[in-house]
């Protein structure tokens, strides 16, 4: 009985460290965005002013490109935070995991490529880790 209440005490502070974690996204993203509308908007009004030579000038491009995959990375963050919270439930269910998976090839290429302390990191789990098996 006490296990479920120490339980809901963590899933509780999880998804208050998951909604922080998202208003601070968002204030990330709407300070990105602006940037990338004034870079969008310096871009088309070189374009229409026929300066089409300054336009495919490396800084906007690279600013551009920039803003743009950090648009992307946040929106992925953002998913990823959401599918955390929904299914913090299912992964407290499911954090038992087997320790005698290190006869999978997937795991064995890891372990040579990364070491053994990665690999004893994620298979050795403790109970209250949350772990998705």
């Amino acid at each position: 009985m006490l296990d479920v209440l120490f339980w809901w005490q963590k899933a509780s502070k999880c998804k208050q460290l998951i909604k922080r974690v998202q208003c601070r996204h968002k204030l990330l993203k709407n300070k990105r965005y602006s940037i990338l509308r004034q870079v969008r908007e310096d871009v088309a009004q070189l374009i229409w002013t026929d300066y089409e030579e300054i336009t495919i000038d490396r800084h906007y491009a690279q600013q551009l490109f920039k803003d743009e995959s950090t648009m992307a990375v946040y929106g992925l963050l953002d998913h990823f935070c959401e599918f955390n919270i929904i299914h913090l439930s299912y992964i407290h269910r499911h954090s038992i995991c087997l320790s005698k998976m290190l006869d999978r090839p997937e795991l064995r290429a890891i372990q040579e490529r990364y070491g053994h302390g990665f690999i004893k990191g994620a298979l050795d789990l403790h109970p209250g880790s949350l772990v998705n098996p």
